[in-house]
């Protein structure tokens, strides 16, 4: 319409254009106030749009794009609407026009459609509705020519009214015009609208829709819907409404957009709803960031609402919303419409009725979209508050930076990870196999720049956007590029996380910590590290402590994590555990005992699983022989059942192994050297041991001297044939 409207040139005085441009305002603030505009249309636009149109009238020039839309051919039939020489185009109605300020109405446009462009009916529906709306428009034409007989003045209006109404029912829709009176109403500005409507009223060419406010021209139908609505609200009571509202999940979570423009992460407040009778629930209270909407009806309500925003959570935000009482009515009516259609026997088999009631239903749901849409449109009619604090929300920009900053200071330990494949909590099936591969080259590729990764598929960007943008992959100052800690001050804001991995591995000591408790502390404020993160961070941390912290997978210790690990991990954090071990005390004389059993020396800079990870290797390279013989001294069988049996490496070097050679947890003993390297010595030759024992029995039993396998081999043959 905008570039239609350049199409438009007039020839009028400076009084006659003055008021063509007080009629067009006057007529955009009515439809204004009737929320008869199109959605994005402003009043003051749309009289710019009416006064440079005229002499189309202003509802009609609405209508008409949507009857081209959904009945004609679009812009095609719009153009020749205005261009068309033919009885019923805009050139021939303007024509008609007898004097100034006289509008084409509404009704031209109708005789357009219906003669000049027979509409093409997409549906049976749209073929129906059509031929009612002609049905209704003959009617009234009879009904006029009846009056007209009478010498009654409002029969001319009967026709014109019909096609008004019969057009804006025909353009019905979530951004339609409605057939209200204030609408008519600027079709007619004399004293007799209202006679005309009440005629055509009870001449049934027209009927009144209470709870739309709006006339239709459709059949009507014997089943009483308001009858059963006010008997389904009876029924209904008084609605628990905080409940039905968090049920229903009809409003969608706020994000905090400036927050995760500036960290990287998508983060928004969940929606929850309280009230005087039902507080907001408790799960995921602390955790998860919320906005509670308390619906206040009354005073009292108010006073319900300032003690409870006392006990509110660092992570919640608070709202004071007086429209309770208006949600209730349109929650209600909705409900009642839900059951009526569900349950009245009579729409089911009356066709009129039912389609009435799912008329009535949509239209009570728009009620309720409006009426919810407005605690976000209108954030001022709202009080705000944080932390028992009030906010400042002026209007819809002044909340989303009022949420950010809150957002801001919950998860103010945030990483920030401008990357959109792995900072989030659930991975996409390219991000995660991306993710997967990543893990390989950290594990066998840290001493090469930028992991050898050859050019640009996904895991490239992700490396670049978090290890290499962080700083945390880097040649050391002999240049070999190896892993690093983040440093203070690093750009990722990794340090808070890095030093929640230390304090948490520092209490795994005692006991182990799972992966799941270690992703949920994280995730949790003020860090809030995405689970898509995690493994890539956990990774890194892990890597650069791997002498110190040990692997249990589904209890049973590990010596090493594995790439196959990893894989099992991301999809089962919870069958992996882990415990940090560090050397101290008297365990520090033990641990050089076993420096000095293992390594013939004692090693300095050693960690508990330097120790450890060598006799697991030692335990799993042994054959199935000397993993089950009794034939080994009562020491060496202790050695071996302490080193099957272990499941921690702590246990296993300061308390089994001690136990198994003699020494007790606390006892001094300057044979354990010897006696553990006896046992293990022991154990490694026990197979060959029995190797030869077999040998020279067998030489014996052949009455053989000590020879060879193969010479023997060969006697054994010869005795055989």
């Amino acid at each position: 319409l905008r570039v239609l409207s350049a199409a438009f040139e007039h020839d009028f005085t400076q009084r006659e254009q003055s008021a063509i441009r007080r009629r067009s305002r006057q007529c955009a603030t009515a439809l204004a106030d009737a929320n008869a505009l199109p959605l994005g249309l402003k009043a003051n636009a749309a009289a710019e749009l009416f006064a440079a149109c005229y002499p189309m009238h202003p509802v009609a020039l609405l209508v008409l794009p949507v009857l081209c839309v959904r009945f004609a051919q679009n812009e095609r039939t719009l153009f020749s609407y205005f261009g068309s020489q033919e009885p019923h185009g805009f050139q021939q109605a303007a024509k008609r026009l007898r004097r100034f300020g006289e509008h084409v109405p509404p009704g031209e446009v109708y005789d357009y459609f219906i003669q000049a462009q027979p509409p093409a009916f997409a549906t049976p529906l749209a073929q129906r509705t059509w031929a009612e709306v002609v049905t209704a428009v003959d009617r009234a034409g009879r009904e006029e020519r009846k009056r007209a007989n009478g010498a009654d003045d409002q029969a001319a209006r009967f026709v014109a009214l019909a096609k008004a109404v019969g057009l804006l029912n025909l353009t019905a829709g979530n951004d339609a015009i409605p057939a209200s009176e204030a609408v008519l109403r600027q079709l007619d500005t004399t004293d007799d609208l209202q006679e005309a409507i009440t005629a055509s009223v009870d001449a049934s060419i027209l009927q009144y829709r209470k709870f739309a406010d709006e006339y239709r021209v459709w059949q009507g139908t014997d089943f009483n819907i308001d009858e059963h609505i006010a008997r389904e609200r009876d029924k209904l009571g008084r609605v628990d409404l905080a409940r039905v509202m968090t049920e229903r999940g009809e409003t969608a979570p706020i994000v905090a957009r400036r927050h995760s423009i500036e960290t990287g992460a998508l983060r928004a407040f969940e929606i929850v709803y309280a009230d005087a009778e039902h507080r907001a629930p408790s799960e995921g209270r602390g955790h998860k960031p919320r906005l509670v909407f308390f619906l206040a009806e009354n005073r009292a309500d108010e006073a319900v609402f300032r003690q409870a925003r006392k006990s509110a959570q660092a992570s919640e935000v608070w709202v004071l919303h007086r429209g309770g009482a208006a949600l209730r009515s349109a929650i209600v009516q909705v409900l009642a419409l839900e059951r009526v259609q569900a349950c009245a026997q009579e729409v089911a088999s009356d066709p009129i009725a039912a389609r009435e009631v799912k008329e009535r239903l949509k239209s009570a749901r728009l009620a309720e979209q409006r009426t919810l849409h407005a605690l976000f449109r209108d954030p001022a009619e709202s009080k705000w508050f944080a932390q028992d604090e009030p906010l400042a929300v002026p209007n819809g920009r002044a909340l989303q930076a009022a949420l950010s900053n809150v957002m801001d200071r919950i998860y103010a330990d945030s990483p920030k990870v401008r990357n959109e494949l792995i900072n989030r909590d659930k991975l996409s099936s390219q991000a995660a196999a991306a993710r997967n591969r990543l893990f390989g080259h950290m594990m066998n590729r840290a001493d090469q720049p930028g992991f050898g990764i050859a050019k640009y598929p996904p895991e490239k960007a992700i490396y670049r956007s978090v290890l290499e943008h962080g700083g945390l992959h880097k040649p050391d100052k002999s240049g070999q590029w190896r892993l690093a800690p983040p440093l203070e001050g690093d750009r990722l804001n990794l340090t808070p996380a890095w030093r929640r991995l230390d304090s948490l591995f520092e209490a795994s000591e005692a006991r182990p910590v799972s992966t799941e408790q270690l992703m949920n502390n994280l995730a949790a404020p003020p860090i809030g590290l995405k689970r898509g993160l995690f493994p890539l961070v956990f990774l890194h941390y892990y890597l650069l402590n791997q002498r110190e912290i040990a692997i249990y997978d589904e209890g049973a210790y590990s010596p090493a994590l594995t790439y196959e690990h990893l894989e099992r991990l991301v999809r089962r954090p919870d069958l992996f555990t882990f415990q940090r071990f560090r050397v101290a005390g008297l365990r520090a004389t033990l641990f050089e005992e076993y420096s000095q059993a293992l390594f013939r020396e004692q090693r300095k800079s050693l960690a508990v699983l330097d120790i450890a990870r060598p006799l697991a290797s030692f335990l799993l390279q042994l054959p199935e022989y000397t993993k089950k013989t009794r034939r080994l001294s009562d020491t060496a069988i202790r050695v071996r059942q302490a080193l099957t049996l272990a499941k921690s490496p702590q246990k296993l070097l300061f308390e089994h192994l001690p136990e198994a050679c003699g020494r007790g947890k606390r006892a001094q003993s300057a044979s354990f050297t010897e006696t553990l390297t006896g046992a293990l010595r022991e154990l490694q030759g026990a197979y060959a041991k029995m190797i030869g024992g077999m040998h020279t029995a067998l030489c014996h039993g052949f009455g053989c001297d000590d020879v060879s396998i193969g010479e023997l081999r060969s006697v054994a043959m010869g005795s055989c044939h």
